[in-house]
């Protein structure tokens, strides 16, 4: 059985295989790549399909921007970026850091690492108590700011459209403000979607 590329199992086996071949590893005898061609000529074509989709798209794209990028800085030290050291995965980490990279998406690389790399200790390398500490003093020294820095009080604005009184009263310019409020309260959207 062979499902095409856009399945994500395809993908991965795809990824694996030009990581690889950067790198200068012979595809052919690779044992990560015989894993993941393994796995997915184990599977029914259905169980293969969910595998592939156990992640979401935007995740799935974003595994794959820090996998490269990851990958990439593996090459250059000419390591396995499926079987670098623990101390290697710190130390990328540690340097994503140094230039200036937030918590977010340092802690996105982790994961995306962790998702192809083996396993270390019998543990994820992403769970490693080395590469935890490193996420840990990310936080630390960098702690994600909270999104949204004021909220406002719903009851207020409902009070507010209550007291206002029929909507026969209105000019065309009120009822269009009272409307887009009443769609941004039930609609949960951003504004520019509204």
């Amino acid at each position: 059985m062979t499902l095409p590329a856009s399945t994500g199992i395809g993908s991965i086996i795809s990824l694996v295989g030009e990581t690889q071949e950067s790198l200068g590893f012979d595809v052919q005898d690779s044992r990560t790549i015989h894993l993941a061609r393994d796995l997915v000529m184990t599977l029914e074509e259905e169980a293969a399909q969910l595998l592939a989709k156990s992640r979401r798209p935007k995740t799935r794209s974003a595994y794959e921007g820090a996998w490269k990028k990851w990958a990439g800085w593996c090459a250059e030290r000419k390591q396995d970026p499926f079987q670098a050291p623990v101390e290697l995965v710190a130390d990328y980490l540690a340097g994503l850091f140094q230039t200036g990279k937030e918590f977010s998406m340092i802690n996105g690389a982790r994961s995306a690492i962790s998702a192809l790399h083996v396993q270390v200790d019998g543990l994820p390398v992403g769970q490693h108590a080395m590469v935890k500490r490193v996420i840990s003093g990310v936080f630390n020294e960098r702690t994600p700011q909270p999104r949204y820095t004021e909220t406002w009080d719903v009851d207020r604005v409902l009070n507010y459209i209550k007291i206002l009184g029929q909507n026969t009263n209105f000019t065309d310019k009120d009822l269009t403000h009272k409307l887009a409020m009443l769609l941004a309260l039930t609609a949960a959207s951003r504004a520019s979607e509204i």
